[in-house]
């Protein structure tokens, strides 16, 4: 018999397996926050399933984060008791969000659960390119620099604190929210992430990664002020960002080009794919509730 209920902290041994590893570690932080859901799922009395959702406030949006089920309980109705929990649980939440990679071995499963408690079709939501930094360095657009003598690319790690609340609040130009440099700012990968900086000491752009794991970062960011665009200024910050990971010994970088932006998309395919680098789909499912 299937039952599913708030995980309680006597029993993170018995559910800890199932988090995603970067979840492990905070599991008691997780179950007494206020802005998590923490689902456990048993059946008759065996650990089944966990599912981990975010929600900055009662009636924010929630976003699925992590969410496993024990190889043995696939396809008999375990990841589909844990959303169905989740969407009674958040009420007050209009929209429910989960992202994923294409290529998980157990995605059938997990399509098939959203798909019966009313999740609309998924969709793609961004390519990630997995590129190996030595042989990327090997191409010729990584030498490439073009920017007037007026700018200069520097490291973020000489940011200063007026150039950070100028950004923030888009004194000089606007930028999606989603291309914010200060996106999971803990965890920046200092040394390789720079900013494209004017003479008067305004920051008219950035490339930004992110380092989750050891020698190697995930990129998510790279913006130029739409003044600047179109002059190759982007591709250049790139190519230095790449020499600089080989200088620190990063050996991989993860690139994500969201769907919507086609014209990075045919760049990344012209730029990574010949260099030894892996694309993976990253999909997108909602919930919006009516």
């Amino acid at each position: 018999m299937l039952s599913v209920q708030e995980l309680t902290l006597d029993q993170i041994p018995l559910f800890k397996q199932f988090a995603y590893p970067n979840f492990r570690s905070k599991l008691h932080e997780l179950v007494e926050s206020p802005n998590h859901v923490v689902l456990r799922a048993m059946i008759f009395s065996q650990p089944a399933g966990l599912l981990i959702a975010y929600r900055n406030g009662p009636e924010s949006n929630c976003e699925v984060e992590s969410i496993f089920v024990a190889a043995r309980f696939r396809n008999i109705g375990v990841a589909t008791g844990l959303f169905q929990t989740l969407i009674g649980n958040s009420q007050a939440s209009a929209q429910i969000q989960i992202r994923y990679f294409a290529n998980q071995s157990e995605i059938a499963y997990l399509e098939q659960a959203l798909n019966k408690v009313g999740f609309d079709p998924p969709h793609m939501h961004s390519i990630y390119y997995n590129s190996n930094l030595a042989a990327l360095a090997r191409a010729s657009w990584i030498r490439r620099c073009k920017h007037s003598p007026e700018l200069q690319i520097l490291s973020w790690k000489h940011i200063t604190e007026q150039q950070k609340k100028d950004l923030k609040e888009k004194r000089y130009f606007d930028y999606p929210e989603g291309l914010s440099p200060f996106i999971h700012e803990e965890v920046i990968q200092a040394s390789a992430s720079l900013i494209l900086q004017r003479q008067d000491g305004a920051i008219m752009g950035w490339i930004i990664y992110h380092s989750y794991v050891e020698n190697a970062v995930l990129c998510r960011s790279l913006f130029i002020a739409e003044s600047l665009q179109d002059k190759g200024i982007g591709i250049s910050m790139m190519g230095l960002s790449i020499v600089r990971m080989l200088d620190v010994n990063l050996s991989r970088a993860v690139f994500q080009v969201t769907s919507t932006n086609k014209r990075m998309l045919r760049i990344a395919e012209k730029m990574f794919m010949p260099y030894q680098t892996e694309q993976t789909e990253f999909r997108q499912a909602l919930f919006i509730r009516q």
